[in-house]
């Protein structure tokens, strides 16, 4: 079974799943972690992304597409995707490929990103991710496990998000309509407060789509 995780960028699609793979026991498959892993590894197709991104180009979508449905095939029980597809070309070979079960949907003003995304700070040493609201470091501007200088990543700024939520709207919204024309079962949820207030909802709703589709 697979369910397709939509929202705007920073709208919290990787902890949400994160959250409901742990309860369900399941697959999470972040598209943006296989890219990068694949770079990681340094094989051919790895090179190849890593070229592309280093010109701040998009992914080719041969490459994505080929990598999601060869690790969909190699990974059995239920799969929360989160990041794929992206464009409306995306999801239709998507679903001409695979079986989709259900959509998850988190809905959130861009203002409530904005908000977010600019107190994000991180340690360029170890990686260490921080909040000045939510996560705050206990000294101002320094990694409690380092101790090394925290900095705000370069598009972590309004400018940036606003710009991302236009993409999101002119590429990513049509491929989630195309995907709610086959009459989908979907969950929306607001993403403006605290995700882990939806997971009990959401973990209901699968487990009973889930005997749905078990009885049929």
């Amino acid at each position: 079974m697979i369910y397709l995780v939509f929202g705007p960028p920073g709208s919290g699609k990787g902890t949400l799943s994160s959250l409901l793979s742990k309860r369900l026991d399941c697959t999470h498959i972040s598209v943006g972690d296989l890219l990068r892993n694949e770079v990681l590894k340094g094989s051919q197709v790895g090179k190849e992304i890593d070229k592309q991104l280093a010109a701040g180009q998009l992914v080719d979508e041969r490459i994505s597409n080929q990598l999601v449905l060869d690790t969909l095939k190699k990974t059995s029980g239920t799969v929360l995707l989160d990041g794929y597809p992206r464009t409306q070309s995306q999801a239709v070979f998507l679903q001409s490929h695979v079986s989709i079960t259900g959509i998850i949907k988190i809905s959130i003003a861009e203002e409530t990103v904005i908000r977010r995304i600019t107190q994000r700070r991180i340690c360029p040493k170890d990686g260490s991710i921080y909040h000045l609201s939510f996560k705050p470091p206990k000294k101002e501007g320094m990694c409690d496990r380092c101790g090394g200088k925290l900095l705000q990543r370069p598009d972590d700024t309004p400018e940036t998000i606003r710009k991302r939520f236009v993409t999101y709207y002119q590429e990513t919204k049509p491929a989630l309509t195309f995907l709610q024309s086959f009459s989908l079962p979907e969950i929306v949820v607001s993403g403006d407060y605290d995700l882990l207030e939806h997971v009990d909802v959401i973990v209901d709703q699968i487990r009973s789509w889930q005997r749905v589709v078990e009885s049929q």
